[in-house]
């Protein structure tokens, strides 16, 4: 069973949780840039390629670890092992600005940092770009204006009867993690589900009860 606080990164599903929340985020986030002054409808776009930043291992499965070490306004990041070279793909990057964005659970934070100026790494190395500009790439500089974004309902159940995707940007990381709605737990949503008050109880509760016992009858699927 995942944990929609995103505290564990193991305990949130990537398949059925992490792709869709992904892209929910990016669309939305695309969707809001098409407000913005100046801005045309394709100069923010998802999922871009960025040549030699790719984070799988060379000649192995699995991603490098990347650390991160900062002095001031200078940032190095050293991986775990050497990589595949190959081609990395970036959550979301402002072509206009010149900044990108990088999507990560809450307990991944460090992680995504890292892996932010991994590709920003890659980026300036190779200036000028394609379009012929030596402006230096930097890590997405915007917020949500109300700060934590409320993104719907948790992609999977039970949580999708009580828990939402929020959201937040900080320094080019978009970090997701789910929040109890209490307005849908007022309105009786718990009722629909199988143990969900104590579920309920529990993720209020983090850290301070053991996760109470699934039901015996299998009636969520993950």
């Amino acid at each position: 069973m995942t944990d929609p606080s995103g505290r564990d990164p193991l305990h949130v599903d990537p398949v059925n949780e992490g792709i869709p929340i992904h892209t929910r985020i990016e669309d939305n986030f695309i969707f809001s840039s098409w407000f913005w002054p100046g801005y045309e409808p394709y100069d923010v776009k998802k999922e871009q390629p960025v040549p030699g930043g790719s984070k799988q291992r060379r000649g192995r499965k699995g991603s490098v670890k990347f650390d991160l070490y900062e002095y001031e306004d200078i940032f190095l990041v050293v991986p775990g092992s050497p990589t595949s070279g190959n081609e990395g793909k970036i959550d979301i990057v402002d072509y206009r600005a010149r900044e990108i964005y990088e999507i990560k659970t809450v307990a991944s934070s460090a992680e995504g940092r890292a892996e932010l100026h991994w590709y920003l790494a890659a980026l300036n190395t190779r200036l000028p770009g394609p379009d012929g500009s030596i402006m230096p790439w930097g890590p997405g500089s915007r917020v949500y204006p109300e700060h934590k974004r409320n993104l719907g309902p948790w992609p999977t159940a039970p949580w999708n009867a009580f828990v939402d995707v929020v959201a937040w940007i900080d320094h080019g990381v978009i970090l997701y993690t789910g929040e109890i709605n209490d307005r849908r737990v007022a309105a009786g949503a718990l009722a629909t589900m199988a143990a969900g008050a104590a579920l309920y109880e529990w993720l209020k509760n983090r850290g301070k009860t053991d996760r109470p016992p699934l039901p015996s009858r299998r009636i969520m699927s993950y």
